[in-house]
Parts: C-alpha cells; structure tokens; sequence
C-alpha cells in the first residue's frame, strides 16, 4: 500500500512538470486510472491500484524521471490518440460519467473549446461531441460537475 502511494505521488509530480497542456487524471467506473495529456502528448491508463507497484518498465516511447520506471507496474499502456483532445485548454477539466464507464472532457482543445471529448473506458476509444455554448456557460472559467443521476453537466 505504501509503494501504490508514492507511486502514485511521483506520477502526480511527472503530470506537474511545466507544459503548454493541463493533465487530468481521472479513475474510470472500475477503479482504473487515467492520466491523459502528459506533456501534452501521452495518454496513459495503470490499472487498477493492485499494479501500480510491480517494478517492471514504462512504454518504450516515454523518457520518465529517474525512479519511475521501477515503481509502475506492467499494465501501463499508451492509448490510441485518434480523437483524443490536445489537452490545451485553459480551462481542462475530466469527469466521470460511472452509468457510462465514459470520461468527459471538457476545453480540453483551445481550438474547438466548446466541444466535448469523451473517452470510452470500455474499449480505450475518443469521440467528439460538438456543442453550442454560445449562449451558455464561459468554458474557461467555469468548474463543472456532472451529476451522476441525470448524467447532466
């Protein structure tokens, strides 16, 4: 349990390194964990909590801080990026929608900021849902919250 933690820790300090992009972590309806947009370029799933801590590598296309590549387990995958935002927005924001196993994410694009990205956590896939805010809320400023009920923002 005290390894999972600071893994954990130091995946959190990696998302924090200086970029253009803001990272979300988000959990998926099976306690899977999500890091998307690291260093604006990487989406990563973990797994579940119990992996987080077998010392094996992380994908070959990443150069992760010294120490990191012991503490992550072997379930770390980079995803399929087709549809995936740049996470570029000012104002990025991810929600868990559990009725859906989906992550929203919300100006997660700077060049389309009132489009929605969702990702399927089912099958790791990205989709666009266009939407009109143009008489509705200021996406950069705004802290949304999905309601798990109705599945409203």
């Amino acid at each position: 349990m005290r390894r999972s933690r600071l893994c954990l820790v130091i995946v959190l300090g990696f998302l924090n390194t200086p970029v253009t992009s803001l990272p979300c972590i988000s959990f998926d309806a099976h306690w899977n964990l999500y890091a998307f947009g690291i260093q604006g370029q990487y989406d990563w799933a973990f797994g579940t909590q119990e992996s987080w801590s077998r010392p094996t590598g992380m994908p070959q296309t990443v150069s992760p801080p010294s120490g990191l590549n012991s503490l992550l387990g072997p379930t770390v995958i980079n995803l399929d990026k087709t549809d995936a935002p740049p996470f570029n927005g000012a104002n990025t924001q991810c929600l868990l929608s559990q009725s859906f196993n989906a992550i929203y994410v919300l100006d997660g694009d700077k060049s389309n900021p009132s489009a929605v990205h969702v990702f399927n956590a089912d099958n790791a896939t990205w989709s666009v849902q266009k939407t009109d805010t143009s008489e509705g809320p200021d996406l950069n400023v705004i802290a949304a919250v999905l309601d798990h009920d109705t599945n409203i923002i």
